[in-house]
């Protein structure tokens, strides 16, 4: 993806380590990366680069954007942008003023301007350049997360109303304070929306950051910044080695109604108690599928904006008590969220190639995976409850049915509520996304005889997952093997 409209310049800074462009005295070798990257070097005022010296410089790149240190710009056109070692933003300097950052503290030009929180914000008011209250700001957004409607209770009756104010109450007095609609990746559509009020909101998309200084429009991720208007992101993915198959500036995997991406980086699967999915930790999807409460997620990433570290959800998990966190089958979710789960995490393979083929989910009968439920009825005897349109089974995991239509249900196997079997991401993916959905479901594999059913055990052990799977499930291929 090549961005012509665009100059952005990076920061490198003299640390042996932090690059493969370093010679081994530790200093950036432009012209390493000039050959490796393809990206010319150019003068940038009164700095010169000297590759024989060495110098460490500044790069810009003004045709495409290259990897460079924590992928993140120091400038955007005229914007300049101040981080520290672990990525989090300080300062903006933008075409409105100095924007400083803090924790969910913002300050415009040395002066507190509004306190955030997950679901709104407060926002300081002045007379004479004094505070003299904080207003109450409620944000509206959808599932995604997007902002779709702000409102205040401005005459402090204890009453918003929505829809009903009169056209000719002034501007600060409206309760309905922005009105916002996207298309699916992100741009926002014009109408006869409600115009905001100042100070206005920039937490839009996903509920992120637009940033609209000299019109460059773009919202910014956390560890990449993120263009609506093609819906790519402006650098690679700083994870891209998991996922070799795709772009690394693709944006969701080109599904944006269901799904998001919290910081830029490849997402690890954290869920809510409904089984939506809130965000990740630092340690790629892969591995334990974790459940934890929004509030607790939001608190400890700044409402998304940070990457929560794997060795602290370990921790988090760890102290036994699920009402802030656990392993999948130690959450006590519901079978629909549990579904949930499920299908999300399955459906992560897909665009991945695989068999000579690309993965492609669009036939997954009623959009996500349904579940047979095994409880002990009134009489002590083992049945099975049957959610959605899901079948039973004859396997103790999941069973696949090709409908006339075309479609292809699969249906996992529970056991009061869950299946140690689908506690981790390459479990899940390899069961219920390679043996179930495309061996059994798209390749009609199974149905005629053992050997058959043999092909799509085989199929699993070719996949890259089998890797990762738990010594369970490897048993569980051997066996149909044999």
């Amino acid at each position: 993806m090549q961005y012509n409209f665009l100059r952005m310049r990076w920061d490198f800074h003299a640390e042996p380590k932090m690059s493969r462009f370093y010679l081994d005295q530790g200093k950036f070798c432009p012209a390493l990366f000039e050959r490796e990257m393809r990206v010319p070097l150019i003068d940038s005022g009164s700095e010169k680069f000297n590759a024989e010296r060495g110098e460490i410089c500044h790069l810009e790149a003004s045709n495409g954007i290259p990897i460079a240190f924590l992928y993140l710009p120091s400038e955007i056109g005229q914007m300049r942008l101040v981080y520290d070692a672990t990525g989090r933003k300080w300062f903006k300097y933008g075409e409105f003023g100095t924007t400083s950052y803090a924790s969910g503290i913002e300050y415009l030009d040395g002066k507190l301007e509004a306190i955030y929180a997950p679901d709104g914000r407060m926002v300081a008011e002045y007379t004479r350049g004094t505070i003299t209250r904080y207003r109450a700001e409620y944000f509206h957004q959808d599932h995604l997360g997007n902002t779709r409607l702000v409102f205040s209770d401005f005459n402090q009756d204890g009453i918003v109303g929505l829809g009903e104010d009169d056209p000719a109450t002034p501007l600060n007095e409206l309760e309905i304070t922005q009105e916002s609609h996207y298309y699916p990746f992100g741009m926002n559509h014009l109408g006869p929306w409600y115009e905001t009020v100042a100070p206005e909101n920039k937490y839009l998309y996903n509920g992120k950051e637009f940033n609209d200084d000299w019109d460059i429009n773009l919202y910014e991720y956390g560890a990449r910044w993120y263009d609506p208007a093609v819906g790519r992101f402006t650098g690679v993915d700083p994870l891209a080695e998991e996922r070799v198959w795709m772009t690394p500036y693709n944006y969701v995997q080109n599904n944006p109604i269901l799904r998001i991406d919290p910081d830029g980086a490849l997402d690890s699967p954290i869920f809510d108690k409904d089984g939506n999915f809130l965000g990740v930790d630092s340690e790629g999807y892969s591995g334990d599928i974790i459940v934890m409460r929004a509030e607790t997620y939001n608190a400890l990433t700044n409402n998304g904006q940070e990457t929560l570290d794997h060795s602290l959800t370990e921790k988090i998990v760890g102290t036994g008590n699920s009402f802030f966190a656990a392993n999948l089958n130690d959450a006590g979710i519901s079978i629909e969220a549990y579904s949930n789960v499920l299908t999300h995490v399955t459906e992560q393979l897909s665009g991945e190639s695989f068999d000579g083929t690309t993965l492609d989910f669009s036939r997954l009968e009623g959009g996500k995976i349904q579940i047979a439920n095994e409880v002990v009825d009134e009489d002590g005897f083992v049945v099975r409850e049957l959610h959605g349109t899901a079948t039973n089974p004859a396997s103790q995991h999941a069973g696949t049915l090709r409908r006339d239509n075309g479609d292809i249900n699969v249906t996992a196997v529970l056991r009061y509520g869950k299946n140690e079997d689908f506690g981790t991401v390459e479990n899940v993916q390899n069961i219920l996304g390679i043996h179930e959905y495309y061996g059994h479901g798209v390749k009609g594999l199974g149905a005629k005889s053992a050997s058959e059913h043999r092909q799509v055990y085989r199929l699993q052990t070719r996949h890259r997952t089998y890797k990762e799977v738990t010594p369970s499930v490897i048993d569980l291929i051997k066996t149909g093997l044999e």
